[in-house]
């Protein structure tokens, strides 16, 4: 008899404890929302020397136009400048650099033709180009010869060249 009430108890006890325990339900969870992360500040760096003297730009632009990326260090109200050209895809690398084509640079003196100057030879190497977030990387060193037509004899000495900008 002990036997049966011992059983009937231990049905009654599993049986009423379904209903007094609470049940387990999934926790129902809001989606979560994943926000791409924001890209850090690039504060535009531009540095280079002109025959060993420091050259000191008071203008400094990057833009994208036309499949090319035109980078720009002026001072003098622009009338003196140093300019490279590049491909706006160019990839991590060295490249020569020349008068014309996709990577060029130029240095200008002045406001006429006898103060223009183009890269011959020279190099650049680009050490990144973020083209997701527009920034790119690299030192660049040419020697600026007179430009076509020009009936100027000087050449100078570019050299130490450096930029981080956005474009």
């Amino acid at each position: 008899m002990k036997k049966h009430f011992f059983s009937a108890a231990l049905i009654l006890v599993v049986s009423s404890s379904t209903f007094l325990l609470p049940s387990c339900k999934k926790d129902e969870t809001e989606p979560t929302v994943v926000t791409p992360p924001t890209p850090a500040v690039v504060t535009n760096a531009f540095s280079a020397k002109v025959d060993g003297v420091e050259f000191v730009e008071t203008i400094l632009t990057a833009q994208e136009s036309n499949g090319s990326l035109v980078i720009n260090a002026s001072k003098n109200s622009g009338s003196v400048a140093l300019g490279l050209t590049l491909p706006g895809n160019v990839a991590a690398g060295t490249y020569n650099l020349s008068a014309f084509g996709s990577y060029s640079a130029m240095y200008v003196t002045g406001s006429t033709g006898d103060d223009l100057y183009m890269a011959d030879p020279g190099t650049v190497t680009i050490t990144s180009n973020d083209t997701e977030n527009d920034v790119i990387k690299g030192t660049f060193s040419f020697t600026a010869t007179p430009s076509f037509g020009s009936s100027s004899t000087t050449t100078y000495a570019v050299t130490a060249g450096s930029f981080t900008m956005n474009y």
